[in-house]
């Protein structure tokens, strides 16, 4: 038994999988909600061992920034730029597919759609378009 399940409240699901039985969705909600990344990890590690091996796959990924402008002052950030500042950008959406477009000629296998707090967003959770 994997070091992380000895003692862990998940063993009973490392061993309903070990047994090659289906989690249920209580089971599911169990390891979503659980804190021991450990045993969650190793529950997934062996059920990815028996399905493909010892295989590793990877994605081609294009990081698409639709705007640098942004409502917050996070300190952390040195990316985000106020209206006022010359070298903010917006993107159309015409302009974010051809990107879009671009990269898949490329092969690309996911799109990553990221940009700053827009001054359209009232609130972090409330979006008004």
């Amino acid at each position: 038994m994997n070091f992380f399940l000895q003692k862990s409240d998940l063993r009973n699901l490392y061993e309903k999988v070990v047994a090659g039985r289906r989690l249920s969705e209580a089971d599911a909600l169990r390891l979503f909600e659980s804190k021991d990344l450990n045993a969650v990890g190793a529950t997934a590690d062996f059920a990815r061992a028996r399905k493909v091996g010892n295989r590793a796959s990877y994605i081609v990924n294009r990081y698409i920034n639709y705007s640098n402008y942004c409502i917050l002052s996070c300190q952390f950030c040195s990316f985000a730029r106020k209206k006022r500042d010359a070298d903010g950008f917006e993107l159309t959406v015409p302009q974010m597919v051809e990107k879009a477009r671009e990269a898949l000629k490329l092969g690309i296998t996911e799109l990553h759609i990221v940009g700053g707090l827009h001054r359209r967003c009232r609130s972090a959770t409330t979006w008004t378009w």
